[in-house]
């Protein structure tokens, strides 16, 4: 997996590009909506999470580690804050 960490704004575009495809793809669930576009927008990382306990593609509940894994101090902050990125 990488080592350079996702910034704010890298949280901000998963979260968009990942409401816009549960628009299109109904019938996928949140974390898979996440896990999709994420792979998509940061192959390099949401390769290297892949089949672990951090993949939140069968496991919704997986996105909060997912978030804290891959990407900086001030997006968890973001993700946590007041202005919850949610689908």
């Amino acid at each position: 997996m990488s080592s350079v960490k996702l910034n704010t704004q890298n949280l901000i575009d998963l979260f968009r590009e990942a409401k816009e495809a549960r628009a299109t793809y109904k019938s996928w669930r949140f974390g898979q909506s996440v896990f999709n576009a994420g792979l998509n927008l940061f192959p390099n990382q949401f390769e290297g999470i892949r089949a672990t306990p951090y993949d939140p593609f069968y496991n919704d509940s997986c996105v909060p580690e997912m978030v804290k894994r891959l990407f900086d101090s001030d997006a968890v902050t973001h993700f946590y804050s007041d202005e919850p990125t949610t689908l």
